[in-house]
C-alpha cells in the first residue's frame, strides 16, 4: 500500500478511467521526500523525465462549476485564434449571459493552486506534450497558450482589421480574461511556449532565476514547500546549468543555498544580480548582499539588466575580481561616488490599486525641492530634472537617446508627459476653464514607471547629485559602482570603517551612462557583510 494525498488520488483516478494509460510517472509516489539523498539526484534527472515522456497530464483537480463549459468554450477560443479567425471571435463573445458564466469560471481556473506551484514550470516547460486537465476536461497546451495570447495577437492586427474606434472584441477579450490571479497562469504557459521556441538557444539561469521569482505588476508569489526549491526548481530550465556546479544541495541551510548560489551568479560576471536583493529579509542569517528569493523580491528601478541600457560602469578596462572571503563576506571591485546628504518621503504605491496621481505629483515635487538645492541641476530645470529622476530617466533609453538632435524630442515627451498627469489631478485651469482632455491612462509612460516603482526614496548627496534609492537609506550612506555593473548601488560603512552593508540599487542622475569614469577614479575593493 501507498499513501497518496487527495489531488494524486483523484488525478490517478481520472486518468485510469479514461482506460488509455498503462504507465504512470508521479513525482509524489516516485520520489521518496524523506531522503534527501534520492532528492538531490532525482532533481539532476527531472528535466529529463519529463521531456522523454510520452505525454505530461497537468491536473488542476477535480471539475468546479462553469468547468465543462469553460473548457468548451476555451477550445473554441484557441482553434479561433490560432486560425485568425476573429469573426467567429466576435460570435463566440456574443452572449453576455453566457460571458457572464465564462467569467466566473476563467477566475477559479487562474485560482487553481496548481499554477502557484513553482515546480510545475520545469514539467510544463520541458514536456514534449502537456494536455491541462480539470476533472474530465482536458484542453492542450497549444490552444489554452492561444487563449492566453489572444488579446495581444488581436491588438497587433487590430490596424490592419479596423480603420477607427475602439474594437469592441480586445474590450470584451480585456474584459473577459482578467482574472487578479491570472498571472500565474500566464507564468506556466508563456515559459513554456518561451523555452520550445524555434531557434530558442536557453535563457541564461540568472534570467531564468529573476524572470520566474521577480514581481513585476502584481504581488502573486509562485509557491514551495521547502525554500530551497525556489532555487532548485528552476536550476535545470537554464542553459549554462552545467557551469553552475554544486547548487543542488539538501544538506544545506536556505541561508546556504541562497548565499552559494548569489556567489556563483557574481563570478559569472553577473554583478548586477544585486539589483535583487532587497529587504526587509525573510530567511535569518542572511547577508545583505544576497538576495532572499522568498520574500517577494521586485523587479529593479531601473529594470532588469537585460533590458537596461545604462551603464553605471561605462567601458572600463579595469577588470571585476568577485570572492568570498569567508562565508558571507563578499569582496568586490568599484569606486566611491559620493555620500547621501539629504533625502526625501518615502514612495510606495499599490500596485493592486489605481495611481493616486496627486501623490506622483508629490512626489516629482519632492524631487523637485531637492534638484533645486543642487548645484549640478541647472537654472530652470529643475522640473524636467526631477521628473526624469522620478521615472529612473524613462529607464528604456540610452546614452545615444539623451544626446545630439535627439533630445529635443526626450525632453519635450518628459514635460508632455508631466502636463497630462497635471491636468488630469487639476481639470480646472487657472483662467477657470476647463483644461484640453489630453489626461493620461494607465497606461502612459509616466504613470507606468512611477506607479511601479516600490521603497523609493529621492535623495541629494554631498555634492549634488540627485537620485532615487531604498527607503532605508541614511544619511552618510555610500554610492557607489561596482565594475562590470549597469547601475549605481548604496552601501553603508560599518563601525570599523572597513567593510560594508549592502542597501540596495540605486538611480543617480548623471552617472548612468558611465560618466564617473570621465574624471580621475580611485578604485577600491569593498567588503560586504
Amino acid at each position: 500500500a501507498c499513501r497518496v494525498s487527495p489531488t494524486v488520488d483523484q488525478a490517478l483516478r481520472e486518468i485510469c478511467r479514461r482506460g488509455d494509460v498503462r504507465y504512470l510517472w508521479v513525482d509524489q509516489i516516485c520520489i521518496n521526500q524523506r531522503d534527501n539523498e534520492e532528492k538531490k539526484e532525482q532533481v539532476l534527472q527531472m528535466r529529463h523525465i519529463y521531456s522523454d515522456a510520452y505525454s505530461v497530464v497537468a491536473w488542476l483537480g477535480p471539475s468546479f462549476e462553469g468547468s465543462e463549459a469553460l473548457f468548451t468554450h476555451l477550445r473554441r477560443m484557441g482553434n479561433g485564434v490560432r486560425n485568425r479567425d476573429w469573426d467567429g471571435l466576435e460570435m463566440l463573445h456574443d452572449d453576455e449571459e453566457h460571458l457572464r458564466g465564462i467569467r466566473k469560471a476563467y477566475d477559479a481556473l487562474c485560482r487553481r493552486s496548481y499554477w502557484k506551484r513553482l515546480w510545475i514550470l520545469q514539467e510544463f516547460a520541458t514536456a514534449s506534450h502537456v494536455s491541462v486537465m480539470c476533472g474530465s476536461a482536458v484542453i492542450p497546451h497549444e490552444l489554452l497558450l492561444a487563449v492566453q495570447q489572444s488579446y495581444i495577437r488581436l491588438r497587433d492586427e487590430v490596424g490592419e482589421r479596423r480603420n477607427s474606434g475602439r474594437d469592441p472584441l480586445l474590450e470584451k477579450l480585456y474584459a473577459n480574461y482578467s482574472s487578479p490571479f491570472r498571472s500565474f497562469m500566464d507564468s506556466v504557459v508563456t515559459r513554456r511556449a518561451r523555452f520550445r521556441a524555434e531557434g530558442y538557444e536557453g535563457d541564461l539561469f540568472f534570467q531564468v532565476l529573476t524572470t520566474c521569482l521577480v514581481l513585476e505588476r502584481d504581488y502573486n508569489i509562485p509557491q514551495t514547500s521547502d525554500p530551497r526549491d525556489r532555487v532548485f526548481s528552476l536550476l535545470y530550465l537554464a542553459a549554462d546549468v552545467d557551469k553552475i556546479k554544486g547548487i543542488v544541495d539538501y544538506s544545506k541551510t536556505c541561508a546556504e543555498v541562497y548565499c552559494d548560489t548569489a556567489l556563483a551568479l557574481l563570478k559569472q560576471g553577473n554583478v548586477d544580480v544585486l539589483a535583487y536583493s532587497q529587504f526587509p529579509k525573510e530567511i535569518e542569517g542572511l547577508p545583505t548582499w544576497v538576495p532572499d528569493w522568498c520574500m517577494p523580491v521586485k523587479n529593479p528601478c531601473n529594470q532588469g539588466p537585460w533590458y537596461s541600457k545604462f551603464s553605471a560602469s561605462g567601458d572600463s578596462d579595469e577588470k571585476q575580481e568577485v570572492q568570498e572571503v569567508s562565508r558571507g563576506r563578499l569582496s568586490i571591485k568599484g569606486f566611491s561616488v559620493d555620500t547621501v546628504k539629504k533625502y526625501g518621503k518615502v514612495w510606495d504605491p499599490d500596485w493592486e490599486k489605481p495611481l493616486d496621481r496627486e501623490a506622483a505629483l508629490a512626489f516629482i515635487d519632492d524631487i523637485k525641492e531637492l534638484c533645486e538645492l543642487s548645484p549640478r541641476v541647472r537654472a530652470n530645470e529643475e522640473l524636467l530634472d526631477a521628473v526624469r529622476v522620478a521615472t529612473s530617466d524613462g529607464a528604456q533609453y540610452g546614452e545615444e537617446d539623451v544626446s545630439g538632435q535627439l533630445i529635443v524630442n526626450y525632453i519635450a515627451e518628459f514635460i508632455w508627459a508631466y502636463d497630462r498627469l497635471v491636468k488630469l489631478v487639476n481639470p480646472i485651469g487657472e483662467d477657470g476653464n476647463q483644461q484640453e482632455d489630453k489626461t493620461p491612462s494607465d497606461n502612459d509612460w509616466l504613470v507606468r514607471a512611477i506607479h511601479y516603482l516600490f521603497s523609493r526614496r529621492p535623495f541629494l548627496t554631498s555634492t549634488g547629485y540627485v537620485g532615487l534609492g531604498p527607503s532605508h537609506m541614511q544619511e552618510g550612506d555610500e554610492v557607489c559602482i561596482f565594475y562590470g555593473g549597469k547601475t549605481p548601488y548604496m552601501v553603508r560603512p560599518e563601525q570599523d570603517g572597513e567593510e560594508y552593508s549592502f542597501v540596495g540599487e540605486t538611480f543617480l542622475y548623471g552617472v548612468m551612462h558611465g560618466e564617473a569614469l570621465k574624471g580621475e577614479v580611485n578604485s577600491k575593493t569593498y567588503i560586504l557583510q
